[in-house]
């Protein structure tokens, strides 16, 4: 009897598509990925999947319980949460038609974050993914919790079952741009494909055909494995919401925490604009190694440690950044980013280099992500703090 990944290409064939040059192999990680089963050349078709292989929102409405959720849901709201309602409407219902596509769905999880045991958990210690979790648990609790209301019938099922579909989308939904960006689509096959930047394969669907196609963009040999693009995203996010990290990613990010002065209503507000309030601190979002000297932190920085006349310009800066106030407020500012930095470094339990020694010493699955995730996001706060150090060029203007 094939596999469930024999059985999907050959039910896409079977309804008009083209299961193309491809296989699907396991990772030594056990994980699977996609290979050339021969030579392909580049702008070669991959694989071409029709619009009846594919679940969409109007699939989801298709099924009575998708359609209570829709119709109770907020226009343009329901995204991701509908396609979870129709894996669930799934096992309860078991069309025949989808058959081939759900039987090729994973059966874990536990490469997520979301699903870490405690162990797991501590070694993401100081990282901003552990309350990225709890935040996302309770919401998708939200969520279910509103879904059986409008659906009863999904109620049968826990929380948990509701957060692995929730994850199967996630995790493996295309952006219909044809319509509009928000509307997830679950490609049978394609989603299988992971992640490499430059990619192997672009993609896109096609309303004139009515199809998803996949096109090469370069030269592979057989056995090459192939690749799509996940967009340009940080270690941080990569394994909270696909459960791996990039070596040497020039995109990580990290999360800085400020508690804002004791300053009055007006000077709060304004303060509004620079980072998400959370528990009570203003967060920001640090990216990359090369220091931005328009981001928010700075203006934030640049309001509170305004003095005299510098209060009234920086109130007076149009929406947005605060600029240079003086070469005094700029030189604190240095110092304050460069401390908050430091602090925030402090909150992990291990340095920058423990973290590359446990990585040279061969630490693999899930336990080398997690060590990834932390020593990206330290890269970036101590990349930042030493910009402080130094000062930015600007200040050297005044």
């Amino acid at each position: 009897m094939p596999g469930p990944e024999t059985w999907l290409a050959q039910w896409i064939e079977e309804n008009g598509g083209c299961p193309g040059p491809l296989e699907i192999r396991m990772r030594p990680d056990g994980e699977r990925g996609m290979h050339a089963s021969r030579a392909i050349e580049p702008g070669e078709l991959l694989l071409e999947v029709p619009a009846r292989c594919m679940v969409t929102a109007e699939t989801v409405r298709s099924y009575p319980l998708g359609r209570r959720v829709a119709d109770g849901w907020p226009v343009g709201k329901l995204g991701q949460i509908g396609l979870a309602v129709f894996l669930l409407e799934q096992r309860l219902t078991g069309d025949p038609w989808w058959a081939p596509y759900l039987a090729s769905l994973p059966d874990r999880w536990n490469h997520l974050p979301l699903f870490y045991g405690d162990q797991e958990m501590r070694l993401l210690e100081g990282s901003a993914i552990p309350a990225m979790v709890v935040r996302r648990r309770a919401e998708y609790v939200t969520e279910f919790a509103r879904v059986a209301g409008l659906a009863p019938d999904l109620g049968r099922f826990s929380v948990e079952d509701y957060m692995r579909a929730r994850v199967a989308t996630t995790t493996r939904s295309f952006a219909d741009r044809r319509a509009d960006p928000s509307i997830p689509t679950l490609v049978p096959l394609a989603d299988m494909m992971n992640h490499r930047q430059p990619c192997d394969a672009v993609w896109g669907f096609f309303r004139d055909r009515d199809v998803f196609c996949m096109r090469c963009t370069r030269r592979m040999k057989e056995g090459d494995p192939v690749h799509t693009d996940y967009g340009i995203r940080s270690n941080t996010h990569f394994l909270q919401y696909y459960g791996f990290t990039v070596d040497d990613n020039p995109h990580n990010e990290a999360a800085l925490w400020v508690a804002p002065p004791a300053w009055g209503p007006e000077l709060d507000r304004r303060s509004r604009e620079f980072g998400e309030l959370d528990r009570g601190r203003r967060c920001f979002r640090l990216l990359g190694r090369n220091p931005d000297e328009g981001a928010p932190v700075l203006s934030f920085f640049r309001l509170a440690l305004a003095r005299g006349d510098e209060v009234a310009r920086a109130m007076a800066a149009a929406s947005g950044e605060i600029p240079v106030l003086s070469k005094q407020n700029e030189n604190a500012v240095m110092r304050a980013l460069g401390h908050a930095c430091r602090n925030a470094l402090r909150r992990y339990p291990t340095s920058l280099e423990e973290d590359d020694a446990l990585l040279a010493a061969g630490i693999t699955g899930n336990a080398r992500n997690c060590i990834v995730a932390r020593r990206s996001e330290k890269d970036v706060l101590r990349a930042w703090a030493e910009w402080a150090d130094r000062g930015p060029i600007a200040v050297s203007r005044i």
